[in-house]
């Protein structure tokens, strides 16, 4: 009873850890507020730093048990389940305003999954955009890097194919002639016409 009371009473930022709402909740839900007080300090209170039993004694207990107990946190009344981070507060809280009524830090880091802490810690600026526009321009200058050098290697090939053809071009008009003159240095009988010393054609 105490709990349920305290969440819709005092389950606020004003009224949290105010010792008056505290304990009007314990008196509404039948809780002698003295009682706890004794007992918090008969087992070592909690504002001084050393051990108090009667903590130590539960937490003991969650280990031996295995039991886990996980924090709540609640949104418009609302009790969120699962992992309490801010990520998920922060979604939920700013899910909880109607379209365009939300604060304006809901629409600056709304997008930024996964870096919503982050972005509202540097005040609506999103860490993950600074650093695509900054991999941009890095990507941009090797991009075109790299760009340069297929074009300039594609070029050079060309150049490199164009030379050759020509070369074997002038090779294979060369070759043709070679035979007649190779048929004249060996007297080959089978060459239908004779030359003098001065290469004049005979017959």
């Amino acid at each position: 009873n105490y709990v349920a009371t305290f969440n819709e009473r005092c389950n606020n930022d004003n009224y949290f850890n105010n010792l008056d709402c505290i304990q009007d909740a314990m008196k509404v839900a039948n809780v002698n507020p003295d009682e706890v007080t004794d007992c918090e300090q008969q087992t070592g209170g909690y504002e001084e730093d050393k051990e108090n039993l009667l903590l130590q004694l539960q937490m003991d207990l969650i280990k031996i048990s295995g039991v886990i107990i996980l924090p709540a946190a609640f949104v418009n009344k609302e009790e969120l389940r699962g992992g309490i981070d801010f990520a998920t507060v922060f979604v939920a809280v700013c899910a909880g305003f109607t379209t365009g009524a939300e604060p304006e830090i809901c629409t600056q880091c709304g997008s930024c999954v996964s870096e919503e802490l982050e972005c509202v810690n540097s005040g609506g600026r999103c860490p993950s955009l600074k650093i695509e526009k900054a991999v941009s321009s890095h990507v941009f200058v090797l991009t075109l890097a790299i760009t340069v050098v297929i074009l300039g290697s594609v070029g050079f090939f060309l150049y490199f194919r164009s030379q050759q053809q020509m070369k074997n071009q002038v090779r294979g008009m060369v070759a043709e002639y070679m035979p007649v003159g190779g048929m004249k240095s060996q007297g080959d009988t089978n060459n239908l016409f004779e030359y003098d010393d001065n290469d004049n054609q005979i017959s």
